[in-house]
């Protein structure tokens, strides 16, 4: 592994870390994409209903990732500390949060899920498609919120090629499984509903093999139980702030999906269709995140300061690049992609459009999220989630409102406000950025854990 004089001692590149990374968030995301296509076999509304609820499961997906994430900074901190014992019990500690946390939200998605679903104000047959499959999809929160626990040791270590592994394993199995419980048993809906929850059951078995068996290590609930507050502070201290700003922002895009839905069912079918193929830039500026994040919380436990501030600015020019590139293409193959799902040329033409918003919002989504996340990974992580909730809220959903429903452009209103939305998330982070004041926090203080 590269140890050159430009990582001072790292066993790991950012191309090392975020490459793995990136192709196991676009398999493991793309579970959205293969499940929109098998539900579009069953119809059209199946697809455009259940895209629709898609945002509240993916808040719950961001808030296990998060904590996670704060668990593998906090880890990275004192790694990069030469502590190890702490390290230890922070990844004992973020299994027993979101443990708790996806029994939590399993149980109330289980019991109030088709309530849920009625704000939504779809037809009857889209309010059943909707209710049905974020009811028992909550199984599949469960076992996500303990992977990405688990994911956390193999992250905050730089083995990020068994996130890789685990991703090419769920889809698979997804593929597979839907291909079978659909197109042989006929099962429809509730097939689809099993091959993710099944899928994501064994990548939980693969996690837990490469946590005890190749990374050697051992959880220690007993220990960490006893002193269980001192254990998950600081995950909690990073992790939560952490949360709110993506939750924030797809609570936001919940609120713009109803107004999508308002505007009509083809407004609601493109929109759907095209988050879905941007899931491919999201999931490259998340990736260059999170491997830039775990290279800072490394380096800031290390006290290297200046080192980071040189590997962020690289870092941020390779994110926007690939982000760029990757909106290109999609929008230049958005004919054929968009084909995919639906054959009428009306939403086509609509999706079509919105892709070509991609060219400049993805690259700015990518420059906030890369700025975001170092700053969560020098533990500065109030700030960018306050900058979060303002923006979104003060910002993107009544410009949104404005422009797509009072103003009466359509669906295109909501995009302009998603521009408008990462030109302000983008700015804002950088002056902080810039200020310098991250290398002030003081969110943890590295103290030597008893053996």
């Amino acid at each position: 592994m590269d140890n050159g004089p430009n990582n001072k001692g790292l066993p790991f590149t950012i191309w090392m870390l975020s490459i793995p990374i990136f192709i196991d968030m676009l398999l493991s995301f793309s579970m959205f994409f293969i499940d929109s296509f098998f539900l579009s076999q069953i119809s059209t509304t199946a697809a455009a209903a259940v895209g629709t609820v898609i945002p509240i499961f993916v808040i719950f997906v961001l808030l296990f990732m998060m904590i996670a994430q704060g668990g593998a900074n906090v880890a990275g901190h004192y790694l990069g500390a030469k502590q190890f014992e702490g390290a230890k019990q922070t990844y004992t500690g973020t299994f027993l949060i979101n443990s708790l946390l996806g029994l939590v939200v399993c149980v109330a998605l289980l019991a109030f899920a088709p309530t849920l679903v009625t704000l939504f104000g779809m037809t009857n047959e889209a309010e059943f498609f909707a209710g049905e499959y974020l009811r028992y999809i909550s199984i599949a929160l469960f076992l996500l919120a303990l992977k990405s626990a688990m994911s956390a040791v193999c992250m905050s270590q730089g083995k990020t090629q068994y996130n890789l592994y685990s991703g090419i394993i769920v889809n698979v199995l997804n593929i597979g499984l839907n291909s079978l419980f659909l197109f042989g048993l006929d099962m429809g809906l509730y097939g689809i509903i099993l091959a993710t929850i099944i899928s994501q059951a064994v990548t939980c078995l693969y996690y837990l093999y490469v946590v005890i068996k190749r990374m050697n290590h051992q959880y220690e609930f007993g220990k960490v139980l006893q002193k269980f507050g001192e254990v998950t502070r600081p995950i909690l201290a990073i992790g939560v702030p952490a949360a709110i700003q993506p939750i924030s922002a797809e609570a936001g895009m919940f609120v713009l999906s109803l107004f999508a839905v308002a505007i009509g069912e083809d407004a609601m079918a493109a929109r759907v269709f095209v988050m879905n193929l941007l899931t491919v830039c999201i999931c490259w500026s998340s990736a260059m995140s999170v491997g830039n994040q775990i290279m800072v919380s490394h380096l800031y436990g290390a006290k290297q300061y200046q080192l980071i501030g040189e590997k962020v600015d690289e870092h941020v020019k390779f994110s926007m690049a690939g982000s760029l590139v990757a909106a290109a293409i999609l929008f230049i193959a958005g004919d054929v992609l968009l084909g995919v799902f639906t054959s009428d040329q009306a939403i086509i033409s609509t999706g079509l459009m919105l892709l070509s918003f991609g060219l400049v919002i993805e690259p700015l989504r990518s420059h906030a999220m890369m700025v975001s996340y170092s700053l969560k990974a020098t533990g500065d992580a109030r700030f960018p989630a306050m900058v979060g909730v303002i923006v979104t809220w003060l910002v993107a959903i009544p410009l949104g409102y404005f422009l797509s429903i009072k103003l009466g452009i359509g669906v295109a209103g909501l995009w302009v406000a998603l521009l408008i939305d990462e030109i302000f998330r983008a700015g804002i982070n950088n002056g902080r950025w810039l200020s310098g004041k991250w290398q002030e926090t003081e969110a943890m203080h590295l103290q030597p854990q008893e053996a």
